[in-house]
C-alpha cells in the first residue's frame, strides 16, 4: 500500500527530493543523486538543485528548486 501511494505522488509531482530520505549517503531511485546539490527522481524524471535560501536566521539555510 505504502509504495502505491508513493508512485501516486510521483506521478502527481507531489515530492520533492527530500521526501524519500536525504543526506550524503543516501540514493533511491526517486533521490538520485546525480551531482552535488543535484537531485532527480528516476520513475518521473523530476529534477531539482540546491539553492541558498535569504532568512533573518543567523545560520544558513538551503531549498530545493524544481527545475524540471
Amino acid at each position: 500500500m505504502t509504495r502505491w501511494i508513493a508512485l501516486l505522488f510521483c506521478r502527481l509531482g507531489l515530492h520533492g527530493p527530500d521526501w524519500f530520505g536525504w543526506g550524503a549517503g543516501v540514493d533511491s531511485p526517486r533521490n538520485q543523486s546525480v551531482a552535488p546539490g543535484h537531485r532527480r527522481c528516476g520513475h518521473c524524471g523530476a529534477e531539482w538543485v540546491v539553492y541558498e535560501r535569504v532568512t533573518n536566521h543567523p545560520t544558513r539555510s538551503i531549498g530545493w528548486e524544481k527545475i524540471k
